[in-house]
């Protein structure tokens, strides 16, 4: 399979080739039952099969860095063991073409009772690494691991941030054309995270292939071209790293129920933001909002939202806007000028509490602003079927000038991730500066927020009851 809107990809191409790979495991219930299978001679089994992994396929061009992302247990340690070369395939195959440097579990591949000195020489060697080679990159190993003295300590006496800052260091300076990094990071520290990923950075300049897997989902999308999720050893998303992510967040909030995200796929109208009956994961979003005459940009200059729904379907958002100080609808807004976000919402079911909020995201679908009406100290109110509410939130725009998007949602609560519904990338918005030729760097919160809200509530049971009594 090749990327998206790329061409087909020759053999020359291709860094990472995996084809229907799958790993069985034999599971027994009890001690005895291996010596059992044992001595039946194949006449009975005493296992079940358990598939770590099943029929999965995918290709990674060179210089190309494609993720997988799923929850503990899903298979994924499993297949980049499979493809470090450390663990054989069950079935399918892995070819892998290129100097192969992997950074798995924390630690793997160190001898515990060796010295960090000594992990480095011989974890080099058996890269085939030649002696000048070694001695020309030891001193940039040291200088990246950053652990002092402690290098002539045994590695069993590492911290885990130790461990990864050695393992990372020598993982990345073997000049590897193949990189696999499987979550090590995690336990870094921030200054380290960032140097991290300056180098990942410029490994990807130097056409280096890559395999990333991790559970933070802004890395990947800040690394990769491709993504994929794994569920139960099985390929259940994959395509932009963008969609893909806001797929398994909505995955996530189900409670890994596929069961529940067919709901998720189904096409839905926009009233007032989009044209109806389209699908939400292809429409694009130029489409979403009117836009303003102002707004003086080729297509080139505009990014690529992609539109994607998700929520238990007990409210819905049936409204997104952004209006000026004149209370005109507006896709452009000026960098320091009142903004006001109408998110208008309708609920299907009674509901005893609920919180509407929006996060704003720039053109690398990263988020920027996250606020909500529990943040905001609105007190939360029921609403009951057919009420439809709109809550105004209104900031000041502190944001660096270029194109937004903003997601808004409906949650039950501050504490759980459960959403009525979610809109991602509902709307697009343009941040100007009326100053010309002034140079705006970075971000902050809103200095000045307001959330007001405008309920048209449904007829309620008793007052019906009191309009027929009269």
């Amino acid at each position: 399979m090749s990327s998206e809107g790329s061409p087909p990809a020759t053999p020359d191409d291709l860094a990472i080739v995996a084809e229907d790979v799958g790993k069985v495991y034999q599971i027994y219930e009890r001690p005895g039952d291996r010596l059992r299978e044992f001595l039946a001679a194949g006449t009975r089994t005493y296992h079940r099969k358990f598939w770590a992994l099943r029929h999965v396929s995918f290709e990674v061009r060179r210089g190309e860095t494609v993720g997988f992302l799923g929850r503990n247990g899903a298979g994924k340690s499993t297949l980049l063991q499979i493809v470090a070369g450390t663990l054989p395939p069950s079935e399918g195959q892995v070819v892998v073409r290129g100097r192969l440097s992997a950074l798995l579990e924390l630690g793997t591949g160190f001898n515990p009772e060796f010295t960090g000195r000594e992990n480095v020489l011989l974890y080099s060697r058996i890269l085939g690494l030649s002696d000048a080679e070694i001695a020309e990159r030891y001193d940039r190993i040291l200088t990246f691991a950053d652990i002092g003295d402690f290098l002539e300590v045994p590695v069993k006496a590492y911290s885990s941030g130790m461990l990864v800052r050695l393992a990372f260091a020598t993982a990345i300076n073997i000049d590897p054309q193949v990189l696999i990094v499987d979550e090590a990071l995690a336990v870094g520290d921030a200054r380290f995270m960032a140097r991290c990923m300056t180098q990942l950075r410029r490994m990807q300049d130097d056409g280096v292939s890559m395999l990333f897997v991790g559970h933070d989902t802004d890395a990947v999308m800040r690394l990769c071209s491709q993504a994929y999720v794994l569920h139960d050893g099985h390929v259940v998303q994959q395509g932009q790293p963008a969609h893909t992510v806001s797929w398994y967040l909505a995955f996530a909030s189900t409670g890994y129920d596929m069961a529940r995200m067919h709901a998720f796929d189904e096409p839905a109208a926009l009233p007032d933001a989009a044209p109806a009956a389209q699908d939400l994961g292809a429409l694009p979003l130029a489409t979403h909002v009117e836009a303003d005459a102002a707004m003086a940009a080729t297509s080139d200059e505009l990014p690529e939202f992609q539109l994607f729904r998700f929520g238990d379907g007990t409210a819905r958002i049936v409204g997104c806007e952004i209006r000026n100080e004149r209370g005109e609808r507006t896709a452009q807004v000026p960098l320091h000028g009142l903004a006001r976000l109408h998110v208008t919402c309708e609920f299907l079911e009674d509901q005893a509490q609920h919180l509407v909020g929006f996060y704003i995201k720039d053109r690398l679908n990263l988020h920027v602003i996250g606020i909500n009406t529990h943040q905001e100290w609105v007190p939360e109110r029921a609403a009951h079927k057919g009420d439809v509410l709109t809550y105004v939130f209104e900031f000041n725009v502190e944001l660096k000038p270029g194109y937004y998007s903003v997601s808004p949602s409906i949650a039950y609560n501050q504490l759980e991730h459960r959403w009525m519904d979610y809109v991602e990338n509902m709307l697009i918005v343009h941040v100007h500066d009326p100053v010309p030729g002034r140079m705006v760097f970075g971000v902050c919160l809103p200095s000045t927020r307001r959330v007001t809200v405008h309920a048209r509530t449904a007829p309620r049971s008793s007052d019906l009851a009191g309009a027929a009594e009269a």
